[in-house]
């Protein structure tokens, strides 16, 4: 039953906290005991994420409010933080007020599951949001626990055209999920397997402007496993790591890319990768970065493929013969989001 999926959960609690780093930004995690939570279990992790909206997001009054979903995965050479699917608005379309709603526990839910295809076996140590917010308010923390849980039962039970979620089903009817404690082979028909990049920024309106305020990319290398991976090939930088540099966001914006970009450039250099994708570089991504190089990029050389208002592919040249970034480019996905 619900009762018994929460106390599952309340057993792997550690901890909750949060943190505001600057006005406009507001992180809250939850720190799970040994042995950890496997990333297989995303009923539960589910409810550990919609406990912190309640209790550190939807409490607050703002105009206007999104957050991202982080994961940190234990790997061998210790903790990798991640972020995980897009940025998912708080406000209501409809009547534009922020309140919990079957809408943003269907997004949460897929963007587990999707994790949990992808990392069956592996454990997390934390999971935590992002709230990014525009005139916020803040007020007191005063919900209890069983008021949390209260509203997320709530939630469930009027689930959605008016029953209860069928992925809830399977934990409050008491089943017991199959897990493999192993990932499973690429099919071995698949040949030429190249490496490649992988990015992504996240942006908030400022002024109705976006402006980056994280990005971050990894490095997939054939033959290499994530828990493998080296530091300098998993990135996420964010607009707070500037905080005590630069007083104003927008200047922290400007570094955030700009540290962005040259990390990429360093490790494409270093693995000899040419290729990153992006989530959404034919319509956004894409503009950020042809922002940047035709702003600020004057030792570079970028030649951009549009067409019907789309950029295909940005190959970027660093000087005019000994380049480092040769043919270095960013290819959007055949269909953008």
């Amino acid at each position: 039953m619900f009762k018994h999926s929460l106390k599952r959960l309340k057993s792997a609690v550690d901890r909750d906290s949060f943190h505001d780093p600057y006005l406009g930004l507001r992180i809250a995690r939850i720190d799970y005991k040994k042995p950890y939570m496997l990333c297989s279990q995303y009923e539960l992790i589910v409810l550990a994420i919609m406990q912190l909206l309640i209790k550190y997001a939807y409490s607050q009054e703002f105009k206007y409010a999104k957050f991202t979903i982080g994961y940190i995965m234990k790997v061998p050479s210790g903790d990798v933080p991640y972020i995980i699917g897009f940025a998912i608005r708080l406000n209501d379309n409809s009547i534009g007020n922020a309140h919990p709603n079957m809408t943003i526990y269907e997004q949460i839910l897929n963007f587990l599951k999707v994790k949990e295809e992808n990392y069956d076996g592996l454990f997390l140590s934390a999971v935590f949001i992002r709230m990014y917010s525009i005139d916020m308010v803040v007020r007191e923390l005063a919900l209890s626990l069983d008021e949390i849980d209260s509203q997320i039962w709530d939630l469930l039970s009027s689930g959605l055209s008016g029953g209860i979620h069928q992925e809830f089903l399977t934990i409050a009817r008491g089943r017991k999920r199959s897990y493999k404690t192993y990932i499973t082979a690429t099919k071995s028909s698949i040949k030429d397997k190249k490496s490649f990049i992988v990015a992504n920024l996240e942006t908030i309106l400022v002024n109705y402007i976006h402006k980056p305020y994280a990005a971050g990319y990894l490095v997939e290398q054939q033959g290499i496993t994530i828990g493998a991976l080296q530091d300098s090939k998993f990135i996420t930088i964010f607009s707070e790591n500037y905080n005590p540099d630069f007083s104003y966001f927008q200047d922290r914006s400007n570094r955030t890319i700009f540290g962005f970009l040259e990390s990429l450039e360093k490790v494409a250099n270093f693995t000899g990768i040419r290729i990153v994708y992006f989530l959404n570089f034919s319509h956004f991504d894409g503009i950020m970065n042809l922002k940047y190089y035709t702003t600020y990029g004057g030792t570079y050389t970028i030649k951009p493929l549009m067409r019907n208002m789309r950029i295909y592919t940005l190959e970027v040249y660093k000087g005019k013969k000994d380049f480092d970034l040769s043919g270095f480019s960013y290819p959007s996905p055949r269909k953008s989001s």
